[in-house]
């Protein structure tokens, strides 16, 4: 989760400048943001359940943020979030066009990070808690 909120602070305190085109580093940011933030809700080898304090807000944006992961960011589906466009300059004369997270919705994925960060050092401390018993029985 830290690298999914040091991403996120990155893309809202970036002077994006349209003097120089910066879109593919973004899109890859974005990409690897969501991905790295659903992956461990995803069915991987070391899945975690959400915390369990989060809010309405954050469980709404959890769940967007699974969903744009697997639509948006890590597989090519039909989506309204994203758009092939023809672009002359572009080898093969087409580009991808999406819609940037904003400022605010970035920083509702470093708070919702910060509390599933916040769980899982909770959960990592009440397991060393049950193996430091174990050990000492």
């Amino acid at each position: 989760m830290m690298d999914v909120i040091q991403t996120a602070e990155l893309l809202r305190d970036w002077p994006f400048d349209d003097a120089v085109d910066l879109s593919r580093i973004r899109r890859v940011l974005e990409t690897g943001m969501f991905v790295v933030y659903a992956r461990p809700f995803t069915g991987s080898a070391l899945q975690v359940e959400r915390a369990r304090a989060l809010t309405a807000q954050q469980l709404e944006l959890h769940d967007e943020s699974i969903k744009l992961r697997h639509k948006v960011y890590a597989h090519s589906t039909v989506t309204p979030y994203r758009e092939v466009v023809d672009n002359e300059s572009s080898p093969g004369s087409w580009d991808l066009r999406w819609l940037y997270p904003t400022p605010a919705l970035l920083n509702e994925v470093i708070d919702l990070a910060q509390t599933q960060l916040a769980s899982f050092q909770t959960a990592l401390e009440k397991a060393d808690a049950r193996l430091a018993e174990v050990e000492a029985a």
